[in-house]
């Protein structure tokens, strides 16, 4: 990033309600909603996600970031496989948690508001995940970077 590069604004979800699922299917983790307007077209939007999960049991979980830009309904974000996931995070034992997080820049060319969602599925329906494992807090944000260098 240029030397210039300043943040034009952040903002956050923190959430601490615990959420399960044994869909194999990508369905949204209802963690919540992070939403953005950003001030300029070609700023770069980095969205973090930060969590615990649980397994039950053996397998994979599969988590993935989703966008919505003018209501036209959630979308997985660009350069994404949307099969596999965004992230893939392996348990080969039962009952174990991790503390999971990623980032992801977002080149977006919108001065419209964008909202981010969590989705997961799991390799196996025997599995059930759990988000925000025993009450601990997650994080969504975004941060608005301003990358042309102008300083504006």
């Amino acid at each position: 990033t240029p030397a210039s590069t300043k943040v034009l604004q952040h903002v956050w979800n923190a959430d601490k309600t615990a959420r399960t699922s044994s869909s194999t299917s990508k369905v949204d983790s209802a963690f919540g909603v992070c939403s953005i307007t950003p001030t300029k077209a070609t700023s770069i939007i980095v969205v973090e996600f930060n969590a615990c999960i649980h397994f039950s049991a053996a397998a994979n979980a599969y988590m993935q970031l989703y966008f919505d830009t003018a209501s036209s309904g959630y979308a997985v974000v660009p350069n994404i496989q949307a099969d596999n996931g965004f992230c893939r995070y392996t348990n080969y034992n039962n009952n174990m948690s991790y503390t999971v997080g990623w980032r992801y820049d977002h080149d977006h060319n919108v001065t419209t508001e964008i909202n981010y969602k969590v989705y997961w599925s799991t390799s196996s329906g025997s599995n059930t995940m759990s988000l925000n494992y025993d009450a601990t807090y997650g994080t969504l944000s975004a941060t608005e970077y301003d990358v042309t260098g102008d300083g504006q």
